[in-house]
């Protein structure tokens, strides 16, 4: 695995940490355990995404892109340092797909 794969990887993990904690902290406020919930689905979607770039690096970072936003709009606080790495991570495979692209046309 590449470097933006595990970053995509750490970013899903630190995700579902803070994702995990909203839900622990619904007991305190009811409307925490929906952030939560969809912390933890758009936290998946980067696991999925950092496995994804290493055959197939533009889809895989279309896919880092739409967990890093919509992370970080459902879980906010809990996600902003995921966001981040995601979003370097994204761009870090659309260059490879942008090499990958002039290898083979070259």
């Amino acid at each position: 695995m590449r470097v933006d794969g595990i970053l995509a990887l750490i970013a899903g993990i630190l995700g579902l940490l803070g994702s995990v904690t909203l839900v622990f902290l619904s007991a305190i406020n009811i409307e925490f355990i929906e952030q939560g919930i969809g912390g933890i689905i758009f936290s998946t979607l980067a696991v999925v995404a950092a496995v994804m770039c290493k055959k197939r690096p533009k889809p895989g970072a279309i896919l880092m892109f739409i967990a890093a936003v919509g992370g970080l709009f459902t879980a906010s606080l809990f996600y902003i340092v995921s966001f981040v790495l995601l979003i370097i991570a994204g761009i870090m495979s659309l260059k490879k797909a942008k090499l990958l692209n002039e290898e083979i046309s070259a």
